[in-house]
């Protein structure tokens, strides 16, 4: 039985949830590496030390198994890390997908039933939302990617998620300003959307419904 790993991954598995709490200096992919480093020779140790009896182990060795699986799905555990730094974590992601949930709602209330939708949001907003896109791109990534990397402009991949707009586009696209900045993607797909939908001014973060013009 391998007592010190088991003891070492207990801890691990007991201080991780409150990761996202420690000062951002801690926050670095080095802590975890050198955390895994740390089991990693204890459980070389383990394999060094002469082999004994462990029967009695067997219970505590179960708690630490459990608190290694579960730990990945504990409210304040990282969901999300960039870079070794906590972007957010299990239980904030799940308020912010019920915050999401709520606006797709609203968002269906001005949806005529079975409307399809040309969609400039982001994917969590399109699952909520739940309509069907004629679009073989369904969440425009390729065309926001723009705002950040003007070469993707050139790519196959986008110039036919762009053809959403010109063949046979849906009578309703739903924007969000905040994620899909017109002012700040490719300018002249900027004004493909612009020449083909009408939207309603709104705070950057909230969805619109844009109508077909």
């Amino acid at each position: 039985m391998p007592v010190g790993f088991l003891a070492v991954s207990g801890v691990i598995a007991v201080l991780a949830p409150w990761y996202s709490a420690a000062p951002q200096g801690l926050q670095r992919s080095a802590v975890v590496w050198g955390a895994g480093a740390v089991a990693l020779g204890v459980a070389f140790l383990d394999v060094r030390r002469p082999a004994r009896g462990g029967s009695g182990l067997r219970v505590p060795a179960a708690v630490v198994g459990i608190g290694l699986v579960a730990v990945a799905v504990w409210p304040s555990s990282p969901h999300l890390m960039n870079r070794g730094e906590v972007g957010s974590t299990n239980a904030a992601y799940l308020r912010a997908s019920e915050e999401r949930a709520d606006e797709a709602a609203e968002v269906r209330r001005r949806l005529p039933d079975g409307a399809l939708v040309q969609y400039l949001a982001f994917g969590d907003e399109a699952y909520f939302i739940g309509h069907a896109s004629p679009c073989p791109y369904p969440i425009p990534t390729f065309l926001q990617r723009t705002r950040y990397l003007p070469d993707v402009s050139t790519l196959d991949s986008y110039a036919e998620n762009a053809r959403c707009l010109d063949e046979d586009p849906p009578r309703y696209a739903v924007l969000n300003r905040g994620w899909f900045p017109p002012g700040k993607i490719d300018r002249a797909l900027a004004r493909r959307i612009e020449a083909r939908y009408a939207c309603p001014p709104a705070p950057a973060r909230q969805l619109v419904v844009c109508r077909l013009r």
